[in-house]
């Protein structure tokens, strides 16, 4: 690469996986959309249901379908048959020998060993073409370990929806009910929205592709603040697909062959709410960031327990208690109600394990599971 370039593009693959990761809870409801969460109250139960059984319970964002795209070349592609019938039509070999060839298209030299299975040969051409896609540029932050047992279990996942997979039929009629009967009358809905976006990224990029201007970008899209990104734009070695989707995300990106491919929606309701629960977040996590308070909490694990009780095991005054409980009351973490003459507190379990769980969702962990046990090698990087 010689000069930055850009293209404004759509992918109807895209917008599959992240409607898969919100349909899995990738994200708490409260941070979405009112449209989104509309979009999510119309799946009717046991379509959600499948779902989990297919992808299992990681609360992650998905991106398997994009992958297979690539090795498809349907990855940028529209149209949700020509994108996906490729992809059905696809074995585990295809996949190997057709990212092999992609990846040759854009100099890059994938190795396998094929003394291996067929699945270990799709994750490490995978984790390959992701890392090679980055250190074009020097980006090397997507070969962390949590990143990749995630692409590791994608690759699983994806391998199962492939011909000799034994979830390919089940997998691809559970896809067609989903687009036909619910994903593309809500996206239909939007195509004003989506159009809009489209000319607003052409007319703010401009006719001069060498040139790369972020300033129209929102402010947590990373072109406005990685260095490594704003380093590449310096030194004219960045490539840029803008995607163009429904969900009207702010800074989701990542590498593909064809460089970084963001979004840019500057949605301040969407934005606004993630701010949201990310305070709500904060709030309940500096609740339990005291010893006093944490015990509290332990003391009333199992049963009411009264400001004195709680006072003297403490070693510190009612009032102290009833300040350090009205923090915890606040977060939601437990509830307070009059006994008598007493005031007691309880812990509230569902609020506690919600929390466990928003923080799980928002630093994007990969289920214990799919960690390495103690004496097990870890997975290959390469």
């Amino acid at each position: 690469m010689t000069s930055n370039s850009w293209k404004v593009q759509r992918s109807i693959l895209f917008e599959l996986d992240t409607l898969f990761s919100l349909v899995n809870d990738y994200l708490p409801r409260a941070s979405l959309s009112d449209s989104i969460n509309h979009l999510l109250d119309s799946m009717p139960a046991e379509m959600t249901q499948q779902l989990i059984s297919f992808l299992g319970p990681d609360k992650q964002y998905f991106s398997f379908l994009f992958s297979a795209g690539f090795a498809a070349g349907t990855e940028f592609e529209q149209d949700f048959s020509l994108a996906t019938i490729p992809i059905r039509k696809m074995s585990q070999q295809d996949f190997v020998r057709l990212t092999i060839a992609r990846a040759a298209e854009y100099g890059m030299d994938i190795q396998f060993d094929p003394s291996v299975s067929l699945v270990d040969q799709m994750k490490h051409g995978h984790f390959q073409v992701m890392r090679l896609s980055g250190q074009r540029i020097g980006y090397t932050e997507q070969t962390g370990e949590i990143q990749n047992l995630i692409q590791s279990s994608e690759m699983e996942a994806l391998a199962r929806f492939l011909v000799e997979g034994d979830l390919h039929d089940s997998f691809w009629h559970w896809l067609d009910r989903l687009y036909y009967q619910i994903y593309q009358p809500w996206r239909s809905l939007h195509e004003t929205i989506l159009n809009e976006e489209e000319e607003k990224a052409h007319f703010c990029l401009g006719a001069d592709t060498d040139h790369l201007p972020v300033d129209w970008l929102p402010q947590v899209n990373p072109l406005r603040f990685s260095p490594i990104l704003l380093d590449a734009m310096k030194k004219k070695i960045l490539n840029v697909v803008f995607l163009v989707e429904p969900f009207q995300l702010p800074d989701a990106c990542f590498f593909s062959p064809e460089g970084l491919v963001t979004t840019f929606a500057d949605n301040p309701e969407v934005f606004n709410q993630f701010v949201d629960f990310l305070n709500h977040l904060s709030d309940r996590l500096k609740a339990l960031a005291d010893p006093n308070r944490l015990m509290i909490m332990r003391i009333a694990r199992i049963s009411a327990k009264d400001n004195t009780e709680i006072a003297s095991f403490l070693n510190v005054s009612r009032p102290t208690v009833s300040i350090h409980a009205k923090q915890l009351r606040e977060a939601g973490l437990i509830k307070t109600f009059e006994d008598g003459r007493s005031v007691r507190h309880e812990v509230v379990p569902d609020e506690v394990r919600e929390l466990f769980r928003d923080l799980q969702r928002f630093l994007d962990l990969p289920q214990e599971d799919t960690y390495p046990k103690k004496g097990e090698e870890k997975i290959s990087k390469e």
